[in-house]
């Protein structure tokens, strides 16, 4: 029934793909009306199958978005307001898309932007290989199916064997599974460091951090030189041509101690 299930969440993950900021496939594989298709007694389920509910998918999958934005946004610093009007347009997943908005996660020391956090490696994989504990999870039930009550009054009879269904084995893969990057998702913070970082490259290169886009800095396609990394490496070769660190923004923000300059 598991292997029947993991086949299942596998051809839902390949029908999914079509969409490239989305949840993992067992979030969406426990939402309505999905989880019906998935624990469906049919003999196989095809991809004409999962074309009759892409309605609902694409339903699930844009509120998905909002309201895991939504919660990305409750973890952000938010602005006192104090002698300021609110403008709408900097709020929400405007404030989300600013080059100065990254995140981090429990798992791993990269600071993350927006929307790469969706997708983010650490939050999607899933928890345990699928399959891994096929052979140890039918001995347990085959060892309740067969088990023989005793006492001290002799044996006795036989326990009538579990049904083992669809429907009863589907809760017991949220051990093989993520949910991904959703809302109240855990071990996910903002990452004030990298945030401040990210200011003061985007100072440099002439723009504004209140305003500027990770979009927008992206088309800038801006290069950067740590000239302490630079003459460092120039110091340990005075007889060889002169080595100097390039990087691309975001990479500046992942390092730290940097003294950079903006190369023309």
């Amino acid at each position: 029934m598991r292997t029947k299930l993991q086949n299942r969440i596998t051809q839902l993950e390949g029908f999914i793909s079509q969409w490239k900021i989305r949840p993992t496939a067992w979030w969406i594989a426990s939402s309505k009306p999905i989880a019906s298709l998935i624990k469906s007694e049919v003999r196989r389920i095809t991809k004409e199958d999962f074309e009759k509910v892409e309605p609902h998918l694409c339903n699930l999958i844009t509120s998905w978005k909002e309201e895991t934005d939504r919660y990305l946004v409750t973890l952000m610093p938010q602005p006192s307001g104090k002698g300021k009007k609110k403008d709408s347009r900097n709020s929400k997943a405007s404030a989300l898309e600013l080059a100065t908005t990254f995140f981090k996660c429990d798992w791993c020391t990269e600071p993350i932007s927006y929307p790469r956090i969706l997708m983010h490696s650490c939050l999607v994989e899933d928890q345990e290989e699928a399959g891994g504990e096929e052979g140890e999870d039918k001995g347990d039930m085959e060892d309740l199916e067969g088990d023989v009550v005793a006492d001290a009054r002799g044996p006795q009879a036989p326990r009538p064997p579990n049904k083992i269904t669809l429907n009863t084995a589907f809760p017991t893969l949220s051990d093989c599974y993520s949910l991904g990057m959703c809302a109240g998702k855990e071990g996910v913070t903002y990452h004030k460091e990298a945030s401040n970082a990210a200011r003061d490259i985007i100072t440099a290169c002439g723009q504004d951090p209140m305003t500027v886009t990770y979009a927008a800095m992206e088309e800038m396609q801006v290069r950067l030189e740590c000239l302490r990394c630079s003459r460092a490496m120039q110091a340990k070769r005075k007889t060889k041509p002169s080595v100097r660190l390039i990087m691309k923004w975001p990479m500046a923000v992942c390092a730290s101690n940097l003294l950079i300059q903006l190369l023309p």
